[in-house]
């Protein structure tokens, strides 16, 4: 079950919006005659020292030296920040909890006043301590979350409770978020009922998800799963991974809505390219089993490897790879095949699984038949008869499309024909295999075989994302793309820091040496 809490953000790297440091400093507009002492902390600021960055942040904050300009602030703070100093991250929290300067957002503000306080900034509670009764429901949650993870004070989870139960009167969704989890995990559900629907009410996310998990299931309050899914449907609408995953599972097994396989995939779909790993192993069922889409073992391997990468190797073992009724079947000879092609390199006893598959009338088979043909390094390599297999299967199996798309481009086993070899690309693309995607996003980016085209590309390449398949090459490409616009995509740094921040895909191989 994923806890999406704030605290779990101020553990993670700060992303901040930041102009680049140094550069040309823009002409200050002082309101009295600067001191030499002045006029040597602003070169320092302008030259990149974060100290310096960090103090005139506070002059123009303050309106000391130069006009008040809470934008200007916020900027050298940021700068500063981004150098790590934690003065300046405590000081760029003020801008979000206020709104001065930046877009009023309190939870960026919580983020950065944890991470201010984690790294050593410790006059922060200090000073909301001082506050005593007169503490804001902001302060109150600071400081709960202060005291219940020991961020900058020790860890005290009655005086982080007695701060949120303070905030929460004060009307706070973040405090009955937070103090609802506390009493979920201390097995209190109901006690935590009402203060998740407190912030449910306040929209609230992961208050809306525990609500309706609660309310579907009876914990802590009389079960109505009707009520209950309505408030999944809500949060999971707004891409919150475990309440997709959780409406999966409902919708597979007809838990308070009608039985859907193919909502359930489509709930697994987005709760998986979201990092559930639950989903992941659910959609690999799914694609294995030819429950709620067509049945593709390429697609069920590459899901299960990326579930076995986050903690599902042990359940790959006992209900796959040690279990003989699965292995008996068509899908035990993909993997075996696959691992004697991949790992052993054994090509004429993978074409012996590989034959077995097209005996059970899988396209897998003739498809990978034709693989083993077009490897140079296969001795009996014969890429006519791995084209004509291609063909065979191509107009049905997105993976053949591609396949046969890559021997007409270099002209292997059939004439050089690029167009002929972008429409089997295409044709692949659109059946959602995210290898001919990632291809394809290239040609685009590359203007090769095609008009250049960065827009085409960033739709291909996100299409491979949403799968968890990117390439390196077209990871690399579409950061550059969101990061520079280039090719007049809209500059997006958010979008191009979280995929530079997620991990490549885990791969097949090291899930095929368990067999």
């Amino acid at each position: 079950m994923m806890k999406q809490k704030i605290i779990t953000m101020a553990m993670a790297t700060i992303a901040l919006t930041a102009a680049a440091q140094g550069g040309a400093a823009e002409t200050v507009a002082w309101t009295s005659t600067p001191t030499d002492s002045v006029k040597a902390i602003m070169a320092k600021a302008e030259a990149g020292d974060a100290a310096c960055q960090n103090e005139v942040g506070g002059w123009y904050y303050a309106g000391r030296h130069v006009a008040r300009d809470y934008a200007t602030a916020a900027r050298w703070w940021r700068q500063s920040g981004n150098q790590g100093n934690v003065l300046a991250l405590g000081n760029l929290a003020l801008c979000y909890q206020h709104g001065r300067g930046v877009e009023r957002d309190s939870l960026a503000a919580l983020r950065l006043y944890n991470h201010s306080l984690k790294h050593g900034n410790k006059a922060l509670i200090a000073e909301r301590e001082r506050l005593a009764d007169n503490a804001t429901a902001f302060d109150n949650v600071l400081l709960g979350l202060s005291y219940q993870k020991g961020n900058g004070v020790k860890k005290d989870i009655a005086k982080a409770k007695s701060h949120y139960e303070a905030a929460v009167k004060q009307g706070s969704a973040d405090a009955a978020r937070e103090l609802g989890l506390i009493s979920l995990n201390e097995k209190r559900a109901v006690d935590a009922v009402p203060l998740f629907k407190q912030a449910a009410d306040a929209d609230d996310l992961t208050g809306i998800y525990y609500y309706g998990l609660l309310r579907h299931e009876g914990r802590g309050c009389p079960a109505d799963k009707r009520e209950g899914v309505i408030y999944l449907l809500r949060a999971a609408e707004r891409d919150y991974a475990a309440a997709q995953n959780k409406l999966g599972n409902l919708y597979a097994t007809g838990d308070g809505v009608a039985h859907d396989d193919a909502q359930a995939v489509k709930w697994y779909r987005r709760a998986a390219a979201a990092g559930s790993v639950h989903s992941m192993w659910a959609l690999a069922e799914c694609y294995r089993t030819d429950t709620g889409l067509d049945r593709d073992y390429e697609a069920a391997l590459h899901w299960y490897a990326e579930a076995a990468a986050l903690g599902y190797q042990r359940a790959f073992k006992k209900r796959i790879a040690q279990n003989d009724t699965v292995m008996a079947t068509p899908f035990g000879n993909y993997l075996r095949g696959m691992k004697l092609y991949s790992i052993d390199k054994d090509y004429e006893a993978a074409l012996k699984e590989f034959k077995a598959l097209e005996k059970a009338k899988c396209s897998e088979g003739k498809t990978l038949q034709a693989a083993v043909l077009a490897n140079k390094e296969y001795a009996k390599t014969d890429p006519k008869r791995a084209v004509k297999l291609l063909r065979e299967v191509s107009d049905s199996y997105a993976m053949a499309a591609f396949l046969l798309g890559s021997l007409t481009e270099v002209g292997k086993g059939t004439d050089k024909d690029m167009a002929s070899a972008v429409k089997l690309y295409e044709q692949a693309s659109a059946g959602g295999y995210a290898p001919a995607q990632c291809y394809l996003g290239d040609l685009y980016y590359e203007g090769r075989g095609v008009e250049q085209d960065y827009k085409k590309a960033v739709e291909l390449y996100e299409l491979a994302a949403s799968q968890r398949r990117l390439t390196a090459n077209a990871r690399s490409r579409l950061i550059d793309c969101y990061e520079n616009g280039t090719g007049g995509i809209a500059v997006d740094k958010e979008r191009a820091k979280s995929l530079a921040k997620e991990k490549e895909s885990a791969g097949v191989t090291a899930l095929l040496k368990l067999l």
